[in-house]
């Protein structure tokens, strides 16, 4: 099949969020299995692909177009994504393709795809990645958007993929009929967890200046109000006056939290028991070095980190109502905890620290759970199914 994926983001962007990590996995991996890929996506740093020309590069065997944002050259950050040679590439190549897979729905790109996917009568698949729900920031332009083409674009899709059946009754509320929806979990690069060279030469704990006797509580993910990180600092705060030689680690970007959370650090006193690192691609050793992942929002559909983390055996905890709860609760593993406060998530903590074979247990049977079910020909396999469906 000829397949164009179209995505706000792509490797090796990967600070961008789990669109891109989602993205560029499907998008490898059916590449592989023979089909003819290209990929329309943005460029914010030009610089990592050699890119922001606006001309193909051949990746891995996929044709990815970097198209150049007129908000990089204008340098304004609240502008999103205005990729303005897209739509001149979409109407020229659009009528070549088999099917289009256009990945969150909000973006200009999804809107210029929609149009010319239509007047060439090409099947599309949208995959929303847990942007049904406008919620936490923006919530005004975000419904304005549904109204002018959000909706239509979710209600014209041959299938919509979703990752949960959380996000699948999302989809319905959108207008979406049931009949197309598929749910399909994002596929997971296992061997990126496999790589566990040290850091630089160090183990991350070294690195980090954290004691090789200390237990390690873990945060990985965007530093972001929306990732609710304040929750678990005041969760870690109760803790360490119950137990000794804890560490916070909190591993990834800044996404806007950055300084809040380390203003709060101070005001608690607590700052020579947390850590701070900047995103590493790399993590099966920052995994390893945890004791216990806590992943806190509860408003994630789909979170690559708790799936990561069980296949490097560390044990994680996960908010209540998530889509990752509704499958770790499937999948029989991991703590599921209605983080409602924090001393309802400090108590869960240290249980999974004083009870450490059982939660490396849970751990155990959530790995073959997503070795049985995340991994990529699989997954890869259900996507083409979908794509067979549309053509049909």
């Amino acid at each position: 099949m000829k397949i164009l994926q179209v995505t706000p983001y792509f490797m090796p962007e990967w600070e961008a969020g789990g669109v891109v990590r989602a993205s560029y996995n499907l998008s490898s991996i059916l590449a592989q299995r023979g089909h003819e890929v290209t990929v329309y996506t943005t460029s914010r740093n030009p610089n990592l692909i050699n890119g922001g020309d606006n001309s193909p590069k051949i990746i891995e065997g996929m044709r990815v177009f970097y198209f150049d944002n007129f908000s990089r050259r204008w340098s304004l950050n609240w502008i999103p994504p205005i990729p303005y040679l897209l739509p001149a590439i979409a109407r020229k190549e659009m009528k070549d393709f088999d099917i289009v897979h256009i990945h969150d729905f909000r973006t200009l790109l999804s809107i210029a795809c929609h149009h010319y996917s239509a007047l060439d009568k090409v099947p599309y698949v949208i995959q929303p990645h847990g942007s049904i729900t406008p919620f936490f920031e923006k919530k005004k332009l975000k419904k304005i958007y549904d109204a002018l083409w959000g909706s239509m674009i979710l209600r014209d899709a041959s299938r919509v993929i979703s990752v949960s059946n959380k996000e699948a009754e999302q989809c319905k509320e959108m207008g979406v009929k049931s009949d197309r929806i598929r749910i399909i979990p994002n596929g997971i690069d296992f061997s990126r967890l496999l790589n566990r060279e040290a850091v630089e030469g160090k183990s991350f704990r070294e690195k980090n200046d954290i004691p090789d006797n200390a237990k390690v509580v873990l945060f990985l993910g965007r530093i972001h109000p929306a990732k609710r990180i304040e929750l678990l600092i005041d969760a870690f705060s109760l803790l360490i006056n119950e137990m000794n030689d804890l560490i916070l680690l909190i591993v990834g970007p800044d996404g806007g939290g950055m300084q809040p959370l380390q203003e709060k650090i101070r005001n608690l006193g607590i700052t020579d028991r947390v850590r701070f690192s900047d995103y590493v691609d790399n993590v099966g050793d920052v995994y390893l070095s945890a004791d216990v992942l806590v992943n806190p929002p509860n408003t994630e559909i789909f979170g690559f980190v708790p799936f990561e983390a069980l296949m490097c055996g560390t044990p994680i905890i996960v908010a209540k109502g998530s889509g990752t709860s509704e499958i770790l609760s499937e999948a029989n593993s991991g703590c599921v905890v209605d983080c409602k406060n924090a001393s309802e998530l400090k108590n869960t903590i240290r249980y999974v620290l004083e009870h450490p074979d059982e939660s490396k247990e849970l751990a155990e049977i959530g790995r073959r759970y997503v070795l049985r079910n995340f991994a990529f020909e699989s997954v890869a396999e259900r996507v083409e199914k979908v794509y067979e469906e549309c053509l049909k």
